[in-house]
């Protein structure tokens, strides 16, 4: 529903990444679609990232579940996220 309606994107448009790009491994985008789709699942609070960033759902959703043996598939933990 997100890819259709394009939440995430017009909601991504309203930051501005000043990161150095090689240091990142999460783009903004997939920051705040991991936040978000975490709290439409009922996971309020950031700390669940930690638990949410190996669920096999969640990387589905933002297309990492094919790259699951290396780093690029984990998702964002609650540090990462919480400094967004």
């Amino acid at each position: 529903m997100d890819k259709k309606l394009g939440i995430t994107e017009k909601f991504d448009n309203c930051f501005q990444d000043h990161r150095h790009q090689s240091y990142v491994d999460h783009s903004v985008h997939e920051l705040l679609a991991q936040r978000l789709y975490g709290i439409i699942l009922g996971y309020e609070d950031v700390n669940d990232h930690d638990k949410l960033r190996h669920d096999p759902a969640l990387k589905i959703a933002l297309e990492k579940l094919n790259e699951l043996e290396d780093k690029k598939g984990w998702l964002a933990g609650k540090s990462t996220i919480n400094r967004l």
